[in-house]
């Protein structure tokens, strides 16, 4: 199959002590599963000596649509290894393609995803680009299907509702996950990269060799990104662009960490972001690089190369973009 381990509406399944050295495509999928999922000392590394260019073809942990959020600890990585990303956390949205009446809509959804929709789930209704949410509401029935698209009737209209928005079922955003004392190691040359949008914690870990991408697609896998929080980390990296991108971010903290090496964190079109006691390390360009972003707060004694004065000389923003040098 296309995952080595795959985990699918399940629930209370620890995987304890194994070791990955080559992966055909992707290494582990977590999807739909209703109850704890757990992964310690699960390992990705490649043989020594080495007898493949790559440990996976595609991702290391791709996971999706989960109504509880996955525990993975005390493991370690050559992230740089894998072809595609070490992360992949999100959750398909829908696209609204018709709406036969004022609470039902044809929305457009991987085939895969069909089933994982269920009565009285929560779906917000995103504005297209996820500029504004219109409304909230619940599934009444999420059953038939129309041709290609996927019909929901909701038990209210959504006012604006219209043809090209997102829907974004809020009990499928893999909360609660949690990622702990896990390290990435300096083997391969591109650097692993993580794509992350729902919401998740990052605990105690060394990742070194990374790239952190915090960003939503345009209709299908996001949402925009939220509640994703990285503390007591530290973080290496040799992106031209930056060790955190991120792009139309809801919110997000990176808290007490070390960012080290001649990167810094980019925010695009985003708001809510926390910047509370980082230490830049080895740092020679900049520490912020702001577009179009706000509020941004820097504080809670953070440094570039050591010294904690003059971090607004580290700053790059526009006119558009707000940052603070206290708590929010």
């Amino acid at each position: 199959g296309n995952y080595t381990m795959r985990i699918r509406t399940s629930s209370r399944i620890r995987v304890r002590e194994v070791a990955v050295h080559c992966a055909p495509h992707f290494v582990n999928q977590v999807q739909d599963c209703t109850g704890p999922v757990s992964l310690s000392h699960v390992d990705v590394l490649m043989r020594n000596p080495a007898s493949e260019q790559f440990v996976s073809w595609r991702d290391g942990f791709h996971w999706k649509e989960n109504r509880f959020g996955v525990l993975l600890e005390n493991s370690v990585w050559d992230g740089s290894c894998m072809y595609d990303d070490l992360f992949n956390m999100s959750s398909h949205m829908g696209s609204v393609q018709q709406i036969p009446s004022a609470n039902t809509c044809n929305i457009t959804l991987g085939d895969y995803d069909y089933h994982t929709w269920r009565a009285g789930d929560w779906v917000a209704v995103w504005s297209p680009g996820q500029t504004f949410q219109r409304g909230r509401a619940r599934v009444l029935s999420p059953a038939a299907t129309v041709g290609t698209t996927f019909n929901v009737t909701l038990d209210r209209a959504v006012p604006g509702l219209a043809v090209g928005d997102l829907l974004v079922n809020e009990e499928q955003l893999n909360r609660g996950t949690l990622v702990r004392n896990c390290a990435t190691t300096r083997i391969g040359g591109h650097g692993a990269t993580a794509r992350l949008r729902t919401p998740a914690l990052f605990v105690s870990n060394n990742f070194t060799n990374s790239y952190w991408w915090l960003y939503t697609e345009p209709t299908e896998e996001g949402p925009a990104p939220r509640e994703i929080a990285f503390l007591n980390c530290y973080l290496q990296g040799q992106a031209p662009w930056g060790l955190f991108v991120i792009n139309q971010a809801l919110s997000a903290t990176i808290q007490n960490c070390v960012l080290d090496g001649n990167n810094w964190v980019k925010c695009q079109n985003s708001a809510n972001i926390l910047l509370n006691g980082i230490h830049w390390t080895n740092q020679s360009v900049r520490a912020v690089d702001l577009v179009n972003s706000g509020p941004v707060y820097l504080y809670g004694g953070s440094t570039v190369n050591g010294s904690g004065t003059g971090l607004s000389s580290w700053v790059r923003k526009g006119t558009t973009s707000t940052i603070y040098y206290s708590p929010p």
